[in-house]
């Protein structure tokens, strides 16, 4: 968790000169406060994600977001958002892991 932490400062640090990074940046630095315990932190970092992803009009990023919120929380609606978003822009193999993760949830 020490590297991970110091990754997601470093990247977060890039994302001043290349905004188009920053929802990555973010959704990492969620995956890693969930990974330390944070859960409502995880989420604020992931609510940031999901609002630049959307400010940046990419989809993509949006519907990965999705996934890693619902795969994390098993939460129906963002595996639900994850999947309708990711089949839309024809993200073939993301859409899979998001069906998979639907499926699961629901077990």
């Amino acid at each position: 968790l020490n590297k991970a932490r110091r990754s997601c400062r470093e990247i977060l640090k890039f994302t001043k000169n290349n905004r188009t990074a920053l929802p990555d940046a973010l959704l990492l630095q969620g995956r890693y406060e969930w990974l330390r315990g944070k859960r409502s932190a995880a989420m604020r970092w992931w609510d940031k994600a999901l609002e630049e992803s959307r400010r940046l009009k990419d989809p993509y990023m949006e519907g990965m977001i999705h996934l890693e919120i619902g795969r994390r929380t098993r939460d129906r609606e963002h595996l639900q958002l994850a999947e309708s978003i990711l089949g839309e822009i024809g993200a073939e193999f993301d859409l899979a892991a998001a069906r998979d993760a639907l499926a699961n949830a629901a077990g």
